[in-house]
């Protein structure tokens, strides 16, 4: 039975040696993704059983955000150079790559409702603004690969991108 916020039931405490920075449940409502201090992203079952984690990142994982086939996790992560966006690829084992790596803080991912997009916020502009690029496994017609579009979509700032329902419109703070 997937996860009804109108219906809220006690679910099994997460056995868990960290910090949890943040957590999403996947589309469905049966998984839920975590991001800790320890660098990792595990992904555990409804009943809390650990089903997949990936470690080792440089240092902490502070978002995840779950794409709407249930298939990528993006993930922010703090490394020596600021914040990055890796994608992880739940169909492909839990293989990870770069997907967002600018020097400046990239951070705050989140999917389109369709899946086609990725809006994040980004401090390359100087100030932290809000930019979209092809979501990874579908790069934009022309594109060499994921974050070869990027476009800033704000102006005057913006942080933490939400998307419409309808995923035509961004929302930002």
């Amino acid at each position: 039975m997937p996860f009804d916020p109108n219906q809220p039931r006690l679910i099994r405490c997460l056995d868990l040696d960290s910090p949890v920075n943040t957590v999403a449940w996947s589309p469905d409502g049966r998984l839920l993704a975590t991001a800790d201090d320890a660098r990792r992203v595990t992904v555990f079952t409804r009943e809390g059983r650990r089903l997949w984690q990936a470690a080792g990142h440089e240092q902490r994982v502070w978002s995840v955000a779950w794409s709407p086939d249930g298939r990528w996790l993006l993930a922010t992560t703090s490394a020596a150079s600021g914040f990055d966006v890796i994608a992880i690829d739940l169909a492909g084992h839990g293989e990870s790559q770069r997907f967002i790596d600018s020097p400046a803080d990239d951070l705050n991912a989140e999917f389109s409702p369709d899946g086609r997009w990725v809006a994040y916020q980004s401090r390359r502009s100087g100030q932290f603004e809000v930019w979209v690029t092809p979501g990874p496994g579908a790069p934009a017609p022309g594109a060499a690969g994921p974050g070869d579009q990027e476009v800033r979509v704000s102006a005057g700032g913006g942080t933490r991108p939400v998307w419409t329902q309808n995923g035509r419109e961004l929302r930002s703070e």
